[in-house]
């Protein structure tokens, strides 16, 4: 399974590490802060990629009121 990551907080290496264990493989991640070195910094943005077709399942390591949106969007 391809992935995307929202978010590279405290939780982003249990998903990643979870992710990889499985055999999948992170497509692209998102997280507003550039320091991170994200793929994007706007999540409507890699959504809104031609690439993000591609992916199977995102991953939506945000602060909890966040998660309806980006789970109705993606």
């Amino acid at each position: 399974m391809k992935f995307a990551i929202i978010g590279k907080g405290f939780i982003y290496p249990r998903h990643k590490q979870a992710i990889k264990s499985i055999g999948g493989e992170i497509l692209m991640t998102c997280d507003i802060d550039p320091e991170t070195k994200p793929t994007f910094t706007d999540w409507v943005e890699m959504f809104n990629h031609p690439d993000f077709r591609k992916v199977d399942a995102v991953s939506i390591c945000t602060p909890n009121h966040l998660h309806s949106i980006m789970a109705r969007e993606a």
